[in-house]
């Protein structure tokens, strides 16, 4: 082969290995549902291309479902804590439905045996109070010790129902995790909880009697003050692998008005009654001078004849000729 002709060969064989790059698609949405083995949804479940250490797509949420940028014709790479990792070839598909496997050899590692539940989440009767068209709810939960454990997360949501217009609506949510959940969460988003979708509701907790209690103020604005609503309160117990408490208890009736007491209608009438008409007050001035005159022996009469006298006068004179 001469020498021009393995350049060009070169050259050929260059462009042969670019021509897939160019040729690769754009990324686009691709949505999805990860269920696991039980029908339940595998939430927090880290979606990266093609391996493990591929690029970091995205993560489902609390009901196993993403939305996340990919080339259509890749391989999903799907692996959450518990699971064994799963391979989705997409295949230019923009919508899979995605069921993982536990992984039975971590799951005796980490899983906890669950003792019989001997109690529940149980919320404080509250108030719904109003003050202008703000509803403000005051939410104060007990978790029992023998519920929260270090594996475990709590999620409390409350839920303004306008049983006068049939409508729903949320307040904020709250968040409590335990110690070991916390932390197998943190290396799963690595080290990045902000991309825990539930990050932002995190509450503080304070013990009281060995139980966990979380309180917290949250407020909805509502076009009708006047209609007659109630509060529910959603709470839910999650381990690593799925849900394993729900309850729903109403946690107020009604409403509170801070200021019914200054709601009221008063007829404009004419105060004929004289000791309610007000009267002017004769009142003593609050400035003070001073003035040195002379009077005549035995007399009331200023003495004209005395120069001092002329001079005190018009010193305190008034332009308007009253003396002061």
């Amino acid at each position: 082969m001469s020498y021009k002709g393995f350049i060009v060969g070169m050259l050929l064989m260059c462009i042969g290995a670019t021509l897939p790059v160019c040729a690769q698609e754009e990324k686009v949405e691709i949505t999805g549902t990860v269920m696991d083995d039980d029908g339940y949804p595998a939430m927090s479940i880290v979606i990266r291309d093609k391996t493990e250490q591929g690029e970091v797509y995205g993560i489902t949420d609390l009901d196993g479902n993403f939305t996340i940028k990919a080339d259509p014709n890749t391989t999903l790479h799907l692996s959450g804590l518990t699971y064994a990792p799963k391979l989705v070839k997409l295949n230019g598909k923009k919508k899979v439905n995605v069921v993982v496997s536990f992984d039975s050899q971590l799951l005796n590692e980490v899983v906890i045996v669950t003792k019989r539940v001997v109690s529940k989440l149980t919320p404080e009767p509250t108030d719904i109070e109003i003050v202008g068209n703000q509803y403000i709810l005051r939410p104060k939960v007990k978790i029992p010790k023998e519920m929260f454990k270090p594996d475990c997360r709590v999620v409390v949501q409350p839920m303004l129902v306008n049983q006068t217009r049939k409508i729903q609506r949320l307040f904020r949510p709250a968040v409590v995790t335990g110690k070991k959940y916390a932390i197998a969460l943190e290396r799963m988003m690595e080290f990045d909880l902000t991309r825990d979708p539930l990050n932002k509701y995190y509450e503080d907790t304070k013990r009281v009697d060995g139980n966990e209690v979380v309180a917290y103020v949250d407020s909805l604005y509502m076009d009708n003050p006047d209609d007659e609503c109630r509060c529910d309160i959603y709470m839910y117990l999650v381990n690593y692998r799925k849900v394993t408490y729900g309850d729903t208890i109403i946690i107020a009736r009604g409403t509170v008005d801070p200021m019914r007491f200054f709601t009221y209608n008063i007829t404009p009438q004419k105060i004929e009654d004289e000791k309610l008409a007000p009267r002017p007050i004769k009142q003593m001035r609050g400035d003070k001078g001073q003035v040195n005159l002379t009077f005549a022996v035995n007399s009331a009469k200023i003495d004209d004849a005395d120069p001092n006298d002329a001079l005190e006068l018009e010193k305190n004179a008034h332009p308007s000729g009253v003396y002061r």
